[in-house]
């Protein structure tokens, strides 16, 4: 985690004046500030994005963002403070999705066609992820075990929905198993094929279409 710097380190040791000593690093109250907010952590997504992890500073981020190193330092922290604001915008997306989906009726994942289903269910979050490059980067092993049981819970309710016959723990299972295809062949894709990850993307709905039709035919004979 990079140091946090005082706001002498920020001004690289030349004199500041009193009132600049008293600016305290704090979440912006106007609209103008949360506009700067907003385009710092935008020019932040976008250096990891092109560049890296790696390559990411505070006066890259600054520079990205048309912004003074000390309006920075005025917002963030350090480098981790902006990391962590990126993640809670990411989670708050995901979350959003998660709750739209949770209001879809039983009767609209009943009828729709096993194809359909799987579009409905997976293509908002393989659409934002497709959106923000910086996702995978960032977000990789930071998702709690309770936000990935919250998503599972979202499918069961679906599969529920589909094949109300099935038990709960037939239930838990196919929902786990249906998180565990596309999660699971994601996180290795980032790890081993960065570069394929666009390819990954775009089978992981046929995977999970062709495991829903075949539990389908089994539950329905």
């Amino acid at each position: 985690m990079a140091e946090k710097k005082t706001l002498s380190q920020v001004y690289e040791g030349k004199p500041v004046s009193e009132e600049t000593a008293r600016v305290t690093l704090r979440a912006p109250t106007q609209p103008r500030g949360q506009a700067r907010v907003d385009a710092i952590l935008d020019a932040a997504a976008g250096i990891i994005a092109e560049k890296g992890m790696a390559r990411l500073t505070m006066h890259g981020i600054a520079r990205q963002a048309s912004t003074s190193i000390g309006s920075l330092y005025h917002f963030f922290p350090d480098q981790a403070g902006v990391l962590e604001a990126l993640v809670a915008r990411h989670n708050a997306r995901i979350e959003q999705i998660k709750t739209e989906l949770d209001a879809i009726p039983a009767n609209i994942w009943r009828d729709l066609s096993v194809d359909e289903a799987i579009e409905r269910l997976i293509s908002p979050y393989l659409e934002y992820a497709r959106q923000h490059p910086d996702f995978f980067p960032l977000m990789h092993g930071k998702r709690t075990p309770d936000e990935e049981a919250g998503f599972i819970e979202g499918v069961g309710r679906m599969l529920a929905a589909r094949m109300p016959e099935l038990s709960s723990s037939a239930l838990e299972r196919h929902a786990a198993m249906l998180h565990a295809m596309a999660a699971g062949t994601l996180h290795v894709a980032y790890i081993l094929e960065p570069e394929q990850l666009a390819f990954y993307m775009r089978e992981v709905p046929r995977a999970l279409t062709a495991y829903l039709a075949d539990i389908e035919r089994e539950t329905h004979g």
